[in-house]
């Protein structure tokens, strides 16, 4: 049976353009998430919680793929979630910037398995941050999104057309930043990163 990619289920929520902003409704979905703090080293956490995100999203894969005959999926990309602690407004203001990581999981994925993963994945391997990741239910609702091609440090004029196009379309902006990270920065160049960038909207 071929891997599912719900990347295509959900075809208008992991695909953008850099010549539009789009209006989406974003369903519930399973995610394991992770929060970043705004002090000490935040890139040595960073990277900590991707690397435990990504061994617990992998694991549950494997008991998965073993437990459910015929079912495969494919791994979903990092998405991130910013704010400034102050007044959980957009991570771009000033204030004590804090973050959060996901990945979304598959619907078979629910809080007992998700304990089950978690006891043997500390049993075997312990990547720094593995303790703090945690199963959890999200909706986003309505939102704006749009593609920004280039390094992450050059977003500034994407967010700037996806917030103008936010307001001419008649909404307001609430809840936090998003972005969904299309490519590994470990493989592409700077200026072929692919990131879609969220604002929920109402």
């Amino acid at each position: 049976m071929p891997a599912r990619d719900r990347r295509k289920e959900f075809n208008r929520l992991y695909q953008s353009s850099e010549e539009t902003v789009d209006v989406v409704d974003v369903p519930a979905m399973n995610f394991l998430m992770t929060d970043g703090p705004g002090e000490g080293d935040p890139y040595q956490d960073f990277r900590d919680s991707i690397e435990a995100l990504y061994t617990v999203t992998y694991a549950l894969k494997i008991v998965i793929g073993k437990s459910v005959m015929g079912f495969e999926y494919s791994v979903m990309p990092l998405e991130s979630l910013r704010w400034t602690g102050d007044s959980g407004s957009p991570a771009e203001e000033s204030g004590t910037r804090l973050w959060r990581l996901m990945i979304v999981q598959p619907e078979y994925v629910g809080p007992d398995l998700f304990d089950e993963v978690m006891k043997k994945v500390g049993n075997k391997i312990s990547p720094r941050k593995v303790t703090e990741i945690r199963f959890e239910r999200f909706t986003e609702g309505l939102s704006a999104q749009t593609l920004h091609v280039g390094p992450y440090s050059e977003e500034t004029d994407s967010l700037i057309r996806l917030h103008q196009v936010i307001q001419e379309k008649g909404y307001r902006m609430r809840g936090k930043h998003h972005e969904i990270y299309l490519s590994d920065p470990g493989r592409v160049l700077p200026s072929q990163l692919r990131t879609i960038l969220r604002q929920p909207i109402e």
